[in-house]
């Protein structure tokens, strides 16, 4: 009798670990698709915004002041949207040449000396989209980031955020 209940809790197990794995299978089928979207970084300050990414990835990019960068691909996003859909976004400001005492510009093996900017971290809501495209991050002063995924570029009235090359214009 006991032989026989360890024989049927052997084959139940059996199952059990069968129908486990069948349904861990059928969990990656249901997995929402995602998409890679190229990014540009719109910098509203006076200051150099560089080595920015994306969630810990993504390609270095500059955007230098009142200015834009060029396209980076890629970061990965959902393909559709979702509320509370986040991006985590670093970067630094640009930094500064080392001076000497004189205020002149330290050379080091024939090159200038750069002082790297302080890194920087925001988590921010990805804007509501229906279609993927290009990510947009807009730099403001006081470390304010704005997302806008559009075709358009910036000052194009259906891309809802000013271009940075207006003097005076801000958020």
């Amino acid at each position: 009798m006991i032989l026989h209940l360890i024989y049927k809790a052997a084959q139940l197990s059996r199952y059990g670990i069968a129908a486990i794995l069948s349904c861990v299978l059928l969990v990656g089928c249901f997995e929402e698709k995602k998409t890679g979207v190229s990014y540009v970084g719109v910098n509203h300050t006076y200051e150099d915004i560089a080595d920015v990414t994306l969630n810990g990835s993504g390609g270095i990019m500059a955007a230098y002041p009142r200015g834009t960068s060029g396209d980076i691909c890629c970061v990965t996003i959902p393909g559709t949207w979702s509320q509370g859909l986040t991006l985590t976004i670093a970067w630094e400001d640009g930094g500064r040449w080392l001076l000497d005492s004189e205020g002149k510009e330290v050379i080091r093996d024939g090159k200038t000396v750069l002082v790297r900017g302080k890194r920087k971290t925001k988590t921010v809501l990805v804007p509501r989209y229906e279609t993927p495209e290009t990510l947009w991050i807009h730099f403001f002063p006081d470390d304010e980031i704005k997302l806008v995924m559009s075709k358009y570029s910036p000052g194009h009235p259906k891309h809802g955020l000013p271009d940075p090359y207006l003097p005076g214009v801000t958020k």
